[in-house]
């Protein structure tokens, strides 16, 4: 990765993906909670109506990085 990138995702970032996938745990108590339901339909119902989650991952900043600023990952979301 160029430096810019690296810098930004950080040097010692750990990242877990496809969590949908490969946890009960998050589909059941994550993902299928009434509080998650109610926080998704409020911020997504609202601005694109019908909405599927199908992807979730998780990443730890590792230490001596920067925090990332608020950001929108991908224009396509």
């Amino acid at each position: 990765m160029n430096g810019g990138i690296k810098d930004f995702l950080g040097h010692y970032t750990k990242w877990l993906t496809d969590l949908l996938q490969l946890s009960k745990t998050w589909r059941a108590e994550m993902i299928n909670d009434d509080l998650m339901h109610s926080i998704s339909d409020e911020v997504l119902g609202k601005q694109v109506g019908d909405y599927w989650m199908s992807t979730a991952s998780m990443m730890e900043i590792g230490p001596c990085n920067p925090l990332q600023k608020l950001h929108r990952d991908f224009g396509n979301w």
